[in-house]
């Protein structure tokens, strides 16, 4: 196939590239020994406060929750769910789960009842770690299905000390939070393993042709259904991913990334914690969506990445008081997930200084496959051209069989 598309690419940008021979799990621990001592999450608190863990923190706490998961029966190939947003939790979670030889399945906390029981059911998980929110619905699923293992996190164990006495105080009852799990067979809290256990790597042989994770689709033509991923196919999209980055000179060990997409969402996974991990950079976490705090969580912690949709970029250009924010520390911004409009596009810019790019991608490869380019040209209402050694075609749209020419359309 000739790539007509490679003479738009950006001067810095290899038209194919070599990919490490690693998992993902690796990533994290090259970050460790690289920058043992750069913050690896910031979560922010309520009052400009933070929760803050360093890359060498973070691999070490990985490690007691992967030698936890060995002692509840966890082995290479077990399905592990998650069920929670964005939060220091999470992160741990997923890499945990790798480094034990396990599969993750990101779900949904926005999920019905009966959405997450098809799911369990289907990838067939026997553990879940979930956030202590979800506990009660997750509980009434367990004899429905083939769960055995709960383990809880409350989302106060990672905020800073003044925003979690807070918010024991005013919401954790209220909104259902505190949930009292002791005594309950199989079920377990995410502090006390991690107390329990030690920080030693677990000598589990994980291979980059090993199965990483179930990215469930969003089931527009049915019940949603696991796109299965290897280590191999995410770390190609990280690297890809990566290099497209690489016109405004990325410094690793140096940059901060804007952490709202939610991780459970296979975009978030990889442009935010994935493409983090990997360069060494700081994720600012944040678990909703609130505009006000968003905005403030990038004029306080200056990222200069924010994978995002059109929406949160509406939200912003469209906020009363955003330009009482400093958004410069903005470079690039990925825009996936639906149509960016110009105007949407050229008012962000205007804002933050920085570049809005608009891409596509699906969850079955896994993610990224077409973005426009930082500093060439940039076609309004286009997802760009594809990713270094990604190959594309259109095709007619009637039969999908016929591949079209140059300026028709398909």
């Amino acid at each position: 196939m000739e790539r007509i598309w490679l003479k738009n690419y950006d001067p810095a940008v290899p038209h194919s590239m070599n990919y490490p021979q690693i998992t993902l799990q690796q990533l994290l621990e090259k970050s460790a020994h690289r920058f043992p001592d750069r913050t690896a999450i910031i979560f922010p608190g309520v009052l400009g406060d933070s929760y803050r863990i360093t890359f060498q923190q973070l691999n070490q706490q990985v490690n007691r929750l992967a030698n936890a998961l060995i002692s509840l029966g966890v082995k290479k190939g077990d399905r592990v769910t998650l069920l929670m947003p964005n939060c220091p939790q999470f992160v741990i979670s997923y890499y945990a789960v790798l480094k034990v030889g396990g599969v993750v399945v990101a779900t949904n906390p926005l999920y019905s009842p009966r959405e997450m029981e098809h799911q369990f059911k289907d990838c067939g998980t026997e553990t879940i770690i979930l956030l202590s929110l979800f506990y009660r619905t997750v509980a009434e699923l367990k004899d429905k299905t083939g769960l055995k293992n709960l383990i809880v996190t409350n989302i106060k164990e990672y905020l800073p000390p003044v925003t979690r006495t807070l918010f024991t105080l005013l919401r954790e009852k209220k909104e259902g939070h505190r949930v009292d799990i002791s005594g309950i067979p199989d079920t377990h809290s995410f502090q006390d393993l991690l107390h329990r256990f030690g920080d030693t790597p677990p000598n589990v042989e994980v291979s980059t042709d090993d199965i990483a994770m179930f990215q469930y689709t969003g089931g527009t033509t049915g019940l949603s259904k696991g796109a299965v991923a290897l280590h191999r196919n995410v770390i190609a999209n990280v690297c890809q991913t990566r290099s497209w980055e690489t016109p405004l000179g990325l410094n690793e060990g140096k940059e901060v990334i804007m952490g709202v997409m939610p991780l459970f969402h296979v975009y978030g996974m990889v442009t935010v914690m994935h493409f983090a991990v990997a360069t060494g950079s700081t994720m600012v976490l944040l678990p909703r969506w609130e505009t006000t705090q968003v905005l403030k969580a990038i004029a306080r912690y200056k990222p200069a990445f924010f994978p995002g949709v059109p929406t949160m970029y509406v939200a912003i250009n469209t906020h009363p008081d955003v330009k009482k924010y400093d958004l410069r520390s903005i470079e690039s911004c990925s825009s996936g997930a639906a149509p960016l409009p110009l105007e949407v596009q050229q008012k962000f810019e205007e804002l933050t200084g920085g570049k809005l790019l608009e891409g596509y991608g699906l969850s079955e490869a896994p993610v990224v496959v077409t973005s426009n380019p930082l500093i060439g040209v940039r076609k309004t209402g286009s997802i760009g051209i594809p990713f270094p050694d990604v190959e594309a075609k259109i095709m007619d749209a009637e039969t999908g069989e016929k591949e079209m020419l140059l300026e028709e359309v398909g």
